[in-house]
Protein backbone atom coordinates (compact mmCIF):
# COMPACT_ATOMS: atom_id res chain seq x y z
CA UNK A 1 0.00 0.00 0.00
CA UNK A 2 1.18 3.65 -0.82
CA UNK A 3 -0.39 6.40 0.43
CA UNK A 4 0.13 10.05 -1.08
CA UNK A 5 -0.71 13.27 0.45
CA UNK A 6 -1.80 16.11 -2.02
CA UNK A 7 -2.80 19.46 -0.89
CA UNK A 8 -4.07 20.10 -3.86
CA UNK A 9 -4.59 18.18 -7.91
CA UNK A 10 -5.55 19.50 -11.04
CA UNK A 11 -6.63 16.49 -14.00
CA UNK A 12 -7.53 13.27 -13.40
CA UNK A 13 -6.24 10.52 -11.96
CA UNK A 14 -5.57 7.84 -14.56
CA UNK A 15 -4.36 4.02 -14.11
CA UNK A 16 -1.04 3.25 -15.30
CA UNK A 17 1.02 -0.09 -15.47
CA UNK A 18 2.70 1.06 -11.74
CA UNK A 19 -1.18 1.88 -9.88
CA UNK A 20 -4.86 1.74 -10.22
CA UNK A 21 -5.43 5.16 -8.69
CA UNK A 22 -8.56 5.03 -5.10
CA UNK A 23 -8.79 8.66 -3.82
CA UNK A 24 -10.08 8.34 0.10
CA UNK A 25 -11.17 10.84 2.24
CA UNK A 26 -8.73 10.67 5.07
CA UNK A 27 -11.24 9.40 7.83
CA UNK A 28 -12.88 6.54 5.00
CA UNK A 29 -9.10 4.80 4.08
CA UNK A 30 -9.87 0.81 4.71
CA UNK A 31 -6.99 0.26 7.39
Amino acid sequence: VHVFNVPEFTGEPCESDEMLPTWFAHEQIPF
